[in-house]
């Protein structure tokens, strides 16, 4: 699960991935990137499958907005996603870019089970830099999924999209950079939710990934802290 590039990029990612039955490790982690993107990452992650049969039907977290310092035209980001961790993902979070100064907006992104997805950052939509706020990407209907942002005046849709497929194996919420570093960014309430429609609390169980970033224990409030370096 990752941002779609634009141009020639590296991508930081800490990816905390979360599973409550039926334990598969994947041998190897198959980050999907464009030919001219070089992708890193490093996570914790658990498979949610029952007999092998994919259950997350949707993800929800509370995410701080990242305030990391970065150089001019770097991104940092706090993604709340689900994804198989080969190609197919639907995200959304918020995101903090700098040019001429530096601003904070939610963004959503995905890519369906052909690979065909892009990004969308909501730049009419301002955050308060490490300021709390709400993300969540279910299915709509069918194979739609619904990518949304909430704050104190209720929630906006960002985007529905045809993935493909209404069911992913693996939910996740953490922290990447762009060219940049990233975090530190604490998702807290972490949820998934499952075939039934059912809504579940849960923490992170394991660890992957190609960089050298930053995992907290998961705490009370279902919450853990990533960042890199």
């Amino acid at each position: 699960m990752s941002h779609l590039p634009r141009g020639i990029l590296k991508i930081f990612a800490i990816f905390v991935f979360v599973s409550l039955t039926f334990l598969i490790i994947l041998p190897t982690i198959q980050v999907l990137a464009a030919p001219t993107a070089l992708w890193n990452t490093f996570g914790a992650k658990k498979k949610i499958s029952k007999k092998g049969v994919p259950q997350v039907k949707g993800v929800y977290a509370f995410m701080t907005t990242p305030d990391t310092p970065i150089g001019f035209g770097q991104k940092t980001f706090g993604p709340v996603g689900v994804s198989d961790l080969r190609k197919t993902f639907a995200e959304s979070g918020p995101f903090k870019t700098c040019a001429l100064w530096c601003e904070y907006h939610p963004y959503s992104s995905y890519q369906d089970i052909n690979g065909i997805g892009n990004e969308r950052d909501r730049a009419d939509i301002n955050l308060l830099p490490n300021g709390w706020y709400e993300y969540r990407t279910s299915v709509f209907i069918l194979d739609l999924w619904r990518m949304e942002f909430c704050d104190g005046n209720g929630c906006i849709v960002l985007r529905d999209e045809n993935l493909g497929t209404n069911r992913l194996p693996y939910a996740a919420a953490g922290g990447e950079g762009i060219d940049a570093n990233f975090g530190p960014v604490t998702p807290a309430a972490f949820k998934w939710r499952n075939v039934k429609g059912l809504w579940a609390n849960a923490c992170y169980t394991d660890v992957v990934g190609t960089v050298a970033g930053r995992v907290t224990r998961c705490g009370n409030n279902f919450d853990w802290t990533v960042e890199f370096p």
